[in-house]
């Protein structure tokens, strides 16, 4: 009978054999028990990261969820840009990723939320202080406060009257502040290794302007009592009989008054005037010359009345004469303003070796101009409406763009039918034909616009044209020329 092994061994050492074969079934367990438990913890391992990798997932959401709306109802516009910009990063998806991979990136991601929230709520706190509400005082450093100062200024109201001063801004300088404030353009934003950055500085460094709406505070003038008179008490002049009656009539404003009693004083000492102010007897002094004053100014209004009164035609003849002047002014600021050079330039001689570049053309659009220029086309004479004058600086000529109104009348168009057909005129003026042609040009624009030729010539070429008078240009362009005329296309016609 054959015997295995180990059977064999436990037969002839019974007890031995068994106790090696229950160490070895036990070591076994043992293995076994190790290599589960080390399996379990892997496993362990494994899901626990999971499930913390799911939980920073979900407090990053959590947390992008939290990134605010900026509003632009409580903050100025400069802040609400860079709040926007910052917002929109945290909820970038990429950038939330990024951050989401490590406690260390959510670390960070929350820092730049909380500091989002705090640039907010500053950013919101400056506005409130700065811009106000309309219940704001005149004197309130607000845009509100500001405002109604300015205001109340340019109609002759000081705020800051009863303390004998004055803000120097007006709406216009805090107009300037506001607008600097709410330019969306105002200042740069990034995100730079986790830290936010404005202007390329810590935005906790920014410089905030400082109390932008604050009134320029300086001592205030005042009215001696000349000018009080001259100013509260011209129309009373020829009421009051006497000096002395224009003396009661301003003695009887002063107790009402406490800006009166400062000019008085003021005018009386200004380095110390307070200290008049609260001695009776030097304010007693300083009434008595205040009112002789207003008798000065009383008496000079005393002018006879023929001095005085105007004619009613006389007075309508001022009229159209104003009028005609600022339509005038204006005919020529709009020509002006319509006026253009050519961007190509030539060089023009000056003098003996010296030139000047100017644009080789310019032109001006005279549209108002209404008298007629005596000219010849083609062998005829005939009358000719100028639109424009271009200064032709390459050619040393002033070409006339406008239309032929003998002939396009013969032609049926009619001078004033509106069927425009322009014409070219280049006018030489260094003949003698182009010199009368331009001078009748010149007075005709001397009639219309207040302005002569010579005027104008000095815009194109910009220089004196004493120096440089235009046929001395033609002159010498022809020289350079090698003595060829300029060209010209006098008559031509365009379409």
């Amino acid at each position: 009978m054959a015997y295995k092994p180990a059977a064999l061994l436990q037969t002839q050492f019974p007890d031995s054999t068994q106790s090696f074969l229950d160490s070895q079934k036990a070591y076994n367990d043992e293995l076994s028990q190790m290599f589960k438990d080390q399996m379990k913890e892997q496993k362990d391992a494994i899901l626990a990261e999971e499930k913390e990798q799911e939980d920073l997932d979900k407090r990053m959401i959590e947390m992008a969820g939290k990134v605010v709306t900026p509003s632009t109802t409580n903050m100025f516009d400069s802040d609400y840009a860079i709040a926007t910009q910052w917002a929109d990063y945290l909820r970038d998806p990429e950038n939330i990723d990024k951050f989401a991979e490590s406690k260390e990136g959510m670390m960070e991601y929350n820092r730049l939320l909380s500091e989002l929230n705090q640039f907010i709520a500053e950013s919101q706190s400056y506005y409130g202080t700065n811009f106000g509400t309309p219940n704001d005082a005149m004197n309130a450093s607000t845009w509100s406060g500001a405002l109604k100062r300015a205001r109340a200024k340019s109609e002759g109201v000081n705020v800051f009257d009863d303390q004998g001063l004055m803000d120097q801004n007006d709406e216009g300088f805090y107009s300037g502040q506001l607008a600097s404030l709410d330019d969306p353009s105002a200042h740069s934003f990034q995100i730079v290794d986790g830290q936010a950055m404005i202007d390329g500085g810590l935005w906790r460094d920014r410089e905030l302007m400082q109390n932008p709406f604050m009134a320029n505070l300086t001592v205030s003038g005042f009215t001696n009592g000349y000018d009080y008179y001259a100013t509260k008490g011209a129309s009373l002049a020829s009421t009051h009989q006497t000096a002395d009656a224009a003396a009661r009539w301003a003695e009887a404003k002063i107790p009402s008054s406490e800006k009166l009693r400062r000019d008085i004083a003021r005018s009386f000492d200004s380095d110390n005037w307070k200290e008049v102010l609260n001695d009776e007897e030097k304010m007693q002094a300083a009434t008595k010359a205040y009112l002789e004053e207003v008798k000065r100014a009383w008496k000079d209004l005393q002018v006879p009345k023929q001095q005085t009164q105007t004619t009613a035609a006389e007075r309508e003849n001022a009229r159209i004469r104003r009028e005609n002047r600022e339509a005038e002014e204006t005919m020529v600021t709009n020509m002006l303003e319509a006026s253009f050079k050519t961007d190509a330039t030539v060089d023009v001689p000056t003098g003996e070796g010296a030139f000047t570049t100017l644009p080789q053309q310019q032109v001006f659009p005279v549209p108002n101009l209404t008298d007629l220029i005596p000219v010849t086309i083609d062998g005829d004479d005939t009358q000719f409406k100028v639109q424009r004058i271009v200064f032709d600086n390459a050619n040393g000529v002033v070409r006339l763009v406008g239309v032929d109104v003998e002939n396009l009348a013969q032609a049926g168009g009619g001078a004033t039918s509106g069927i425009e057909t322009l014409v070219d005129l280049d006018i030489d003026p260094s003949t003698a034909y182009g010199q009368a042609v331009l001078s009748q040009l010149s007075l005709a624009l001397d009639n219309t616009y207040g302005l002569t030729l010579e005027d104008l010539q000095r815009e194109a070429f910009n220089v004196d044209l004493r120096e440089v008078p235009i046929g001395r240009v033609n002159e010498e362009q022809q020289r350079l020329n090698g003595g060829a005329q300029p060209a010209t296309t006098s008559g031509k016609l365009n379409g």
